[in-house]
């Protein structure tokens, strides 16, 4: 099953880890069932190879590649599904996008 936006800005989700999500929707489920869309530090830097990835800048980079961002995510699910190892945030899992899970534009 694909993964929709629902359009909710990105926001940090972990400080520590400068990881940013965002909140996107499962596209064919009965319920309203969600999952963070978080990329990583090297995930930003790959898509922004000029920009200082840093807690405050992480959320405006994602914003700028949000549709390569989300269109990767929704590629991942749909072969991976959830990873449980990647984590939950306020009670919805995360699909973390790693170096490399970038689609091309």
């Amino acid at each position: 099953m694909p993964l929709r936006s629902i359009g909710e800005p990105a926001t940090i989700i972990d400080e520590e880890q400068r990881l940013v999500g965002m909140k996107m929707r499962v596209q064919g489920t009965d319920s309203h069932e969600f999952v963070w869309v978080a990329p990583t530090q090297k995930c930003l830097q790959e898509l922004a190879p000029s920009e200082l990835i840093d807690a405050y800048s992480a959320p405006s980079v994602a914003e700028a590649h949000r549709d390569r961002i989300e269109r990767s995510a929704s590629a991942k699910f749909e072969a991976e599904g959830i990873d449980e190892r990647d984590g939950v945030y306020e009670g919805i899992p995360i699909v973390r996008l790693l170096y490399g899970d970038i689609l091309e534009a």
